[in-house]
C-alpha cells in the first residue's frame, strides 16, 4: 500500500482507495486545499501528490485495519476471466443496494462508506459502484468454491 510517499498510497491506481478517500474527506472535513485533486486523473505532478499525502496515509490507516480474504486466480484478468465473474456475481449476491430496509445485513451506524458521496457505495454496504444493482448467479458458488479449495492447498486460509 505505500505510494510515493512513506506509509502512503496511490489512489490513483486503485478506485477502493478513491472512494475510502472521499468517505474521509466527507467525514472528517478534510480541507479542499488538501483534497480539491482528489481522484482526478490517473496522475499526478509531485507537488499534488504530495499535498494529499495526509489523505493517502489516512486512507492506508484504513485499510490496513480491514480484514481481507485472498482466494487465488490464476487466470489472465479481462472481462471474460473467472476473477471478473467471482467479483461480479460476490457484490451482487452481497450488495444491499435499492432493497428495502437496507437489505438482509446492512453495514455498522459507524461504517465509513455511510460518508461516501456514492449512493451505489452508501446503499449497497459495499465499497463498489459496479454490479451493486445487477442479480447474481448462484452458480458462481461452486467456481469459488474451487478456487477457495485449491488456494488452501497452496497453504493459505
Amino acid at each position: 500500500m505505500n505510494g510515493l510517499y512513506a506509509n502512503g498510497g496511490n489512489h490513483r491506481s486503485s478506485i477502493f482507495r478513491g472512494h475510502v478517500g472521499f468517505a474521509l474527506i466527507d467525514r472528517d472535513g478534510w480541507q479542499v486545499e488538501v483534497c480539491g485533486t482528489w481522484s482526478e486523473g490517473s496522475d499526478a505532478p509531485e507537488a499534488i501528490r504530495r499535498s494529499e499525502h495526509l489523505l493517502e496515509k489516512a486512507v492506508s490507516t484504513h485499510l490496513r485495519k480491514m480484514p481481507f480474504l485472498v482466494v487465488g486466480v490464476g487466470d489472465p484478468p479481462g472481462p471474460g476471466s473467472a476473477r471478473a465473474l467471482i467479483e461480479a456475481n460476490s457484490i451482487a449476491l452481497l450488495s444491499n443496494y435499492g432493497k428495502l430496509a437496507n437489505g438482509i445485513d446492512p453495514p455498522s451506524e459507524q461504517w465509513l462508506g455511510r460518508h461516501s458521496h456514492r449512493p451505489e457505495v452508501r446503499e449497497s454496504g459495499l465499497w463498489n459502484v459496479r454490479h451493486v444493482d445487477a442479480t447474481y448467479d448462484p452458480g458462481f458458488l461452486d467456481i469459488l468454491q474451487s478456487y477457495i479449495a485449491s488456494t488452501r492447498r497452496l497453504g493459505f486460509r
